[in-house]
């Protein structure tokens, strides 16, 4: 056996174990962005509903964008039926929020809710 093998007791298992575990870390963070998105969405979409049923549209369409830029971001990374139908409802509350319709808005923030917590 060499000096270099005595020193260095690296074989084929240790180093395919330590490329793989590297390669497993490079991978794993993007499905937790996901998730993070869509949690950021949800929280977003909560927290407009009882300012819209107090008839705070400006409120309602700030957390809406919010929680649209982080259910399109979550939607582009995990694709899902739900999460699209969210957008859809949050599209269109923030543009009952820009007509100052609280009531449709908050309506529509709460099917979002719905959708995006079923997307998780």
């Amino acid at each position: 056996m060499g000096k270099c093998q005595e020193v260095y007791p690296m074989n084929r298992r240790t180093f395919a174990f330590a490329f793989g575990s590297g390669v497993a870390l490079l991978f794993a963070p993007c499905v937790t962005l996901a998730e993070d998105h869509l949690m950021e969405a949800i929280k977003h979409t909560k927290e407009a509903i009882q300012p819209g049923k107090a008839g705070n549209t400006d409120v309602v369409v700030m957390h809406a964008e919010a929680a649209l830029a982080h259910a399109k971001a979550a939607e582009k990374e995990k694709a899902n039926l739900d999460i699209k139908e969210g957008i859809a409802h949050l599209e269109v509350a923030i543009y009952e929020g820009h007509q100052k319709d609280a009531i449709s808005a908050t309506k529509h923030m709460e099917e979002a809710l719905t959708h995006l917590e079923g997307g998780k």
